[in-house]
């Protein structure tokens, strides 16, 4: 019975390191977005699977502009990169 409030408190270390770093991960990568084109940064939402499968498939600016169906390029195309 003395080991649990021990486990509980490991648990809640580790969470909360894990949750501190995944917020670290997704400030990085809007401050590398912002970088490209801001227009970018504001229409991904880094904290979605979907935004992160699209930036993990095509890791450039240029890449995302030719990659995909042609309606949805268009606006991406569009938006001026830095």
């Amino acid at each position: 019975m003395d080991e649990l409030p021990i486990e509980l408190s490991l648990l809640i270390g580790r969470w909360t390191e894990l949750s501190s770093d995944r917020l670290s991960a997704i400030q990085r990568l809007r401050y590398l977005l912002r970088g490209i084109s801001p227009a970018l940064e504001q229409a991904m939402d880094v904290r979605r699977l979907g935004s992160l499968t699209i930036l993990g498939f095509w890791q450039s600016p240029a890449a995302i502009r030719t990659g995909g169906d042609p309606h949805r390029r268009r606006p991406v195309s569009s938006t001026p990169l830095r």
